[in-house]
């Protein structure tokens, strides 16, 4: 290049003398860098037992100041430590495998794919890595890619004891019923973790579903993969003439469902003997004490239908059943659905619950938009609160609770007749309205949750709608609060249970039969 330095009045000869010849040189570099995507390290993960060749594919080029005119062609070498399993007897394997051993790298901005495959089968849990050179005479740096293979354990669940477990714990000919208590363990594999994994224990019947579930979980219903838990489990006497089976089901969220069945001999034990642990066991969900179990097969012995109504109207039944009836009631302004019932009363009955928890529970979760006074007592009493209600609802709503439902009963039979929820007085009649003036609750509460209670108890199911109709306009017929009414109500439930004739009322129906024979 020349410059040429043409001072302003100067002349053409001057700037010719001033004339400087200047050489520039530039200097340009063509050679390329490797460029790799989408990342030089990638990982992939297995899971035992699956032998899914795992492909991981890297795209590779060349680029420079200067783009390249031509191809390169590159060398793919893998590392001498790469790993090998054993396949089969003995056979070694590169557990990494490319998809080439030469490249031709384009121009840039093109690219070719180099795939790396990772093959899971026959290894252990453990992470592996596969590294690949990609190197070329055109450029002066290698490129290495790696591919991370992760082996984990698929999540799995083992539950002991695997073999059956048979008990003969029948209602015998003579002594009093035992209870088996029982215990399983469910413990999860190295491939579980507490994020990964977890399981749900239940309990399923062979044949027909029973009236009474007699096949309890008290302890250990849920688990994770962090550990072995360990779960407990009651089974009741079997009043049956018959051998009865029931297992309990592990249902994990990953991997296979297991089993544990148990099973129970039949009883030859006399047919009142058999009549009284039904009893037992329909209405208070247990076996009979031994003092329990003499009186009603000995001094206290009385047709089914008596016998059925005495164990009802006990504050122990009063305290379970029909305080979790009431909680329901009071918290939703609605009786609960058999499920809700079993569900909530062997809450109660484990400890898992009180009944004021059971309430508070229920009566936050159904009423987002807050519960008070008012919905208590419109749920329960029909009407809105007073003054004069204040002190039984300004400390505590479950305290409250359970003050109007006479919660807890300790006299036999249970009978409040000062109370307004049990009594015949007031709510029987009353039409006043509530806050909003829109209370529509009909009539007694109490004889509805009776009536459905003895559903849920002594026929294990749902009310069917005519005959919830038949047996509430019998209950109404004898006035409200029947369940209260001590004697006097008597020959009206009398006319609701049944005196255990076949077909006749609660007692005489094949659902309760079904119990003991």
């Amino acid at each position: 290049m020349r410059f040429s330095f043409a001072p302003v009045g100067y002349g053409a000869a001057a700037a010719a003398a001033n004339t400087v010849t200047v050489t520039v040189a530039l200097s340009v570099s063509t050679n390329p860098v490797w460029v790799v995507t989408p990342n030089a390290s990638q990982t992939v993960t297995s899971v035992i037992p699956s032998t899914t060749l795992l492909p991981t594919t890297f795209q590779i080029a060349a680029s420079s100041i200067l783009a390249p005119a031509t191809t390169i062609t590159a060398t793919v070498t893998p590392n001498a430590n790469n790993p090998y399993a054993t396949i089969g007897a003995t056979t070694p394997t590169p557990v990494f495998t490319a998809s080439a051993t030469t490249l031709a790298v384009p121009a840039s901005p093109g690219s070719i794919g180099l795939t790396i495959t990772a093959n899971p089968a026959g290894l252990p849990p453990g992470n592996y890595q596969g590294n690949f050179t990609v190197t070329s005479p055109s450029i002066t740096t290698a490129a290495v890619v790696t591919v991370n293979l992760v082996v984990v354990e698929q999540c799995q669940f083992t539950l002991t004891p695997a073999s059956p477990v048979n008990l003969t714990n029948a209602v015998p000919v003579s002594g009093t019923p035992v209870t088996v208590a029982g215990s399983f363990t469910v413990s999860p594999n190295p491939g579980c973790s507490s994020s990964v994994g977890s399981w749900t224990a239940s309990v399923s019947y062979v044949g027909a579903p029973p009236v009474v579930s007699w096949l309890i979980i008290t302890s250990g219903g849920t688990g994770t993969g962090s550990g072995p838990v360990t779960g407990g489990f009651n089974a009741l006497s079997n009043p049956t003439t018959s051998g009865r089976t029931a297992t309990i089901t592990i249902t994990p969220s990953v991997g296979t469902v297991s089993v544990l069945q148990v099973t129970q001999t039949a009883s030859s034990a006399p047919q009142l003997n058999r009549q009284v642990a039904a009893l037992y066991q329909s209405v208070l969900g247990r076996d009979a004490d031994p003092d329990g179990f003499a009186f009603w097969t000995g001094a206290g012995t009385a047709g089914l239908g008596q016998m059925l109504d005495s164990f009802t109207t006990s504050p122990e039944a009063f305290n379970t059943d029909f305080a979790v009836m009431s909680a329901w009631q009071a918290a939703t302004g609605a009786p609960p659905t058999y499920a809700e019932f079993i569900s909530s009363v062997l809450s109660v009955r484990l400890g898992g619950q009180t009944i004021a928890s059971l309430f508070t529970t229920l009566s936050n979760a159904n009423n987002p938009g807050g519960y008070t006074a008012t919905t208590l007592y419109a749920n329960l009493l029909n009407r809105a609160p007073t003054p004069a209600d204040a002190s039984c609802y300004a400390a505590s709503l479950a305290a409250c609770f359970e003050t109007i439902i006479g919660y807890q009963a300790t006299i036999a039979p249970v009978s409040a007749t000062n109370n307004e929820f049990q009594s015949t007085g007031t709510f029987a009649n009353h039409t006043g309205s509530c806050a909003n003036g829109l209370c529509t609750v009909p009539g007694d509460h109490t004889n509805a949750l009776y009536i459905r209670m003895l559903y849920y108890t002594i026929l294990g199911r749902d009310a069917d709608q005519s005959g919830l109709t038949f047996w509430l306009g019998i209950a109404n017929s004898g006035g409200a609060g029947l369940l209260f009414q001590g004697a006097a109500g008597y020959p009206t439930r009398i006319q609701i249970v049944g005196t255990g004739v076949q077909n006749q009322g609660f007692a005489g129906s094949a659902e309760f039969q079904s119990l003991y024979q």
